[in-house]
């Protein structure tokens, strides 16, 4: 989960919105716009701690 934040987030950073980024991973939008909220909402947080909020939330 933890390597998924790190590609959502330079999918993201490269100007992907949350659907090509889905496809492009194979992952569903959802659990990517997931990502982009926490990462946004928590932007000290490194991508394991992003991830286990996902996991655990």
């Amino acid at each position: 989960m933890a390597q998924l934040v790190t590609q959502v987030q330079a999918l993201s950073g490269q100007g992907r919105s949350a659907e090509a980024a889905a496809e492009e991973l194979g992952v569903e939008a959802g659990l990517v716009r997931d990502i982009l909220i926490c990462t946004q909402a928590f932007p000290e947080d490194d991508p394991l701690a992003v991830a286990r909020l996902i996991v655990l939330g």
